[in-house]
């Protein structure tokens, strides 16, 4: 029995947790939010789902055959099925009033001209007094007040139909970032081709630290001491970066030269140790150091009981208007606002959302988030990444789940490679052991 097993874990790892699992032959019970994961293993999927009852929210727990996707359709084959027998009692039951309206209002003009009769008719005509009570009777309690009381009924019955269908609890899907707009540059960030060591905020050249020389038109390499020129080092600025910076000074991330612009949708993939937190690290020193400022809103991996209180000091600060604007696009990543409200710390979950609405304020060109996945329930992911895919301008986002990134509109990936693995090294290190590689 495992829970959320894949949390913090790399592309490789889930694999090799995969593989664990298939060999095992006993029974297997997990609980994850991660598709790709579940697909790959189950056989059945017990669904915890909201329902909306007799005007009231309600959990139901459902098992569907198949792994996630199987199971998944079965789910929205369901819901489709309750809203069509929800609206087509809805559109019963007020057929219903309506006739039952008209009756009545029948009923009303008929009473009323019968009253009008009576009063012009003359007192001593006792016929035409008869005729209008043998009216008055066969309207009120005959074959047509008969109908009436029928299709009353039918109404009433109608009504309480519709209100024992069950069907899903309202989930939002609205636009979250209050008239956002991409920026108007045609470039946010630049990075020239070169290693970003382990621990830096800086690009270093390729070959600068090595006294390592490369001439962008001849591709020689030149020794800074000696003034030797070797010749050309490799065939793309890339290896010519990964050739030159060789010593252990230079352990880092080797990149070329990198551009980022108002429309671009990055995902950062690779796995863990390879410095895409490295990366991401030298991208916001970049973005705070620009003139004028570019808007940016980056939220880490890991937060913090800090960044939770001072998002609730946010939050209350805020105008009545303010604090409501936030609040909605709260419940639209599937939260709920009066849980937050009701005081009390938010979970890591909550708190990455709250951070993304307060942030949404204030009209960012550029999102960077890290490992956004984390902590978050599945009808969460699917809420944030239709966000992240409604949002006009940049978006940067470190995630091994690729689910969410296609489902978040992310076209662009960068890996970030242990070295080793790009020039056959057999010595098997990664990370800052031996450095790594960035691929586009």
């Amino acid at each position: 029995m495992l829970d959320e097993p894949t949390n913090h874990v790399d592309e490789a790892t889930n694999g090799r947790i995969v593989a664990a699992l298939r060999d095992f032959t006993g029974i297997g019970i997990v609980v994850s939010h991660d598709v790709g994961f579940i697909d790959a293993l189950a056989e059945r999927c017990v669904f915890f789902e909201r329902d909306h009852v007799r005007g009231r929210n309600v959990t139901a727990v459902r098992t569907r055959p198949g792994n996630y996707r199987q199971a998944a359709a079965s789910a929205e084959h369901d819901r489709r099925s309750s809203d069509a027998a929800l609206h087509q009692a809805r559109h019963e039951a007020a057929r219903l009033e309506a006739v039952t309206a008209r009756r009545r209002h029948e009923a009303a003009l008929a009473s009323t001209r019968a009253h009008a009769v009576g009063a012009a008719m003359n007192r001593k005509d006792h016929d035409a007094r008869n005729l209008l009570k043998l009216h008055k009777s066969l309207s009120t309690d005959g074959s047509a007040g008969a109908a009436s009381a029928r299709i009353a009924a039918q109404r009433d019955a109608a009504k309480r139909r519709t209100a024992s269908i069950v069907t899903a609890a309202k989930r939002y899907d609205g636009d979250i970032w209050m008239d956002a707009e991409a920026s108007h540059r045609t470039e946010l960030i630049h990075l020239d081709a070169g290693v970003i060591r382990y621990g830096s905020d800086s690009v270093v050249a390729a070959g600068a630290a090595s006294g390592m020389a490369t001439d962008a038109a001849t591709g020689m390499t030149t020794d800074a001491a000696t003034g030797v020129a070797t010749g050309p080092a490799s065939d793309s600025p890339v290896d010519a970066a990964m050739d030159t910076a060789v010593d252990a000074a230079m352990m880092g991330l080797t990149i070329p030269e990198l551009s980022v612009g108002p429309h671009d949708r990055i995902g950062l993939i690779g796995d863990n140790g390879t410095g895409k937190s490295t990366l991401c690290r030298i991208l916001l020193s970049r973005l705070r150091a620009a003139q004028p400022a570019i808007p940016t809103l980056s939220i880490a991996q890991n937060t913090t009981d800090a960044n939770a209180r001072e998002a609730m000091r946010e939050l209350a600060s805020l105008s009545a208007a303010d604090r409501s604007a936030v609040l909605s696009a709260y419940a639209q990543l599937n939260a709920d606002p009066d849980r937050l409200l009701a005081g009390g710390s938010p979970s890591p979950g909550e708190l990455r959302k709250l951070l993304l609405c307060l942030g949404a304020r204030r009209h960012p060109h550029l999102i960077m988030l890290d490992e956004p996945t984390n902590h978050l329930d599945l009808h969460s992911r699917q809420a944030l990444a239709r966000a992240l895919a409604a949002f006009p301008g940049t978006v940067i986002v470190v995630s091994h789940d690729r689910a969410f990134l296609r489902d978040a509109g992310i076209s662009t990936f960068w890996r970030c490679e242990p070295r080793a693995a790009v020039i056959g090294d057999d010595s098997g290190g990664s990370g800052s052991g031996s450095g790594t590689i960035l691929r586009l």
